[in-house]
């Protein structure tokens, strides 16, 4: 994994740094599992979809001690929909909020029609009504204790159909409601398997993501402004230094801060990893000091 826990400082042609864990003992291998929200220096892991039932489907990994323990929880879900589910950490609560997934392995796709909420500090789950069926999706947690879903797909009456990227289902923390938000501005084409990230000013970056055909979205870069009453989509305006990334989906991304030792200026970054034979890196920045978005292709230490 790269190391992104301190600055990252970057200079010309200089490598990101890697990580090797794959020597220590690891829970079962799956798919669409997702780690965030532990204690200290600490990640809980939830397992994804395999072709087992698992039992303890919760570990945490110490960072510091690089050693994975399964953890019982009270009250869990009464069924595993780890599969293509989107999880949101509440640091300041420690409240882990899971919502929908599929179990693609069983007879007849079992979808998950709640929002499972886990409480890092006490293990303790709280199962929450959903308004719809949804996976493939990404959450955002705002500032304002909103959690808004982009994305993914919705299981209706036997159909699944792409859901609509200008009508958006929030939740809100505090009181634990359901309500929606109709996004005004650009429109963009609806997806899944896309990743989102949030910035200091309250944008959310959207990247890649897959049709209902499994093929790329012309628009694979949009910025969603919650900054405002009523959220605005925008298109970013992408230069690119380099060569942009291959269209993608099932990524992952992650903001970080960055430091350019030639201009000095700190650049909020998104780093999109794709890891497969082989991890391609890109940072995604966004300049407070121009209008020019571009890709920049980082090295790495294999």
């Amino acid at each position: 994994m790269p190391d992104v826990k301190q600055p990252i400082v970057i200079k010309v042609g200089e490598p990101l740094p890697w990580k090797e864990l794959s020597s220590q003992s690891l829970p079962d291998h799956a798919w669409s599992a997702f780690s965030n929200c532990g204690l200290d220096d600490s990640l809980i892991l939830y397992i994804g979809e395999n072709n087992t039932f698992i039992a303890n489907f919760v570990y945490i990994y110490g960072i510091s001690s690089k050693q994975w323990n399964s953890i019982a929880t009270t009250n869990p879900p009464l069924s595993n929909f780890h599969s293509q589910t989107q999880t949101v950490c509440d640091v300041k609560t420690r409240k882990m909020y899971r919502f929908g997934g599929m179990l693609p392995s069983s007879p007849e796709n079992k979808y998950n029609y709640n929002l499972d909420n886990l409480d890092a500090s006490t293990l303790v789950w709280e199962i929450v009504n959903a308004p719809e069926q949804r996976f493939d999706h990404t959450g955002t947690l705002l500032r304002s204790g909103n959690i808004v879903y982009i994305g993914g797909t919705i299981h209706d009456n036997g159909v699944n159909s792409l859901a609509d990227m200008l009508k958006l289902p929030l939740y809100n923390t505090y009181d634990n409601k359901w309500t929606s938000m109709t996004t005004t501005g650009y429109s963009p084409a609806r997806r899944a398997c896309h990743s989102a990230v949030l910035t200091q000013d309250g944008r959310i970056i959207v990247y890649g993501g897959c049709d209902a055909d499994i093929a790329a979205v012309n628009d694979d870069l949009v910025i969603l402004d919650t900054s405002q009453t009523v959220y605005t989509w925008s298109k970013a305006n992408v230069i690119s230094a380099t060569d942009p990334p291959l269209p993608r989906c099932y990524h992952t991304a992650t903001l970080t801060r960055a430091i350019n030792l030639i201009t000095r200026i700190i650049i909020s970054s998104i780093v999109l990893a794709l890891v497969g034979s082989s991890v391609l890196i890109y940072f995604y920045r966004k300049r407070k000091l121009s209008k020019a978005d571009k890709f920049v292709h980082v090295p790495q230490i294999n």
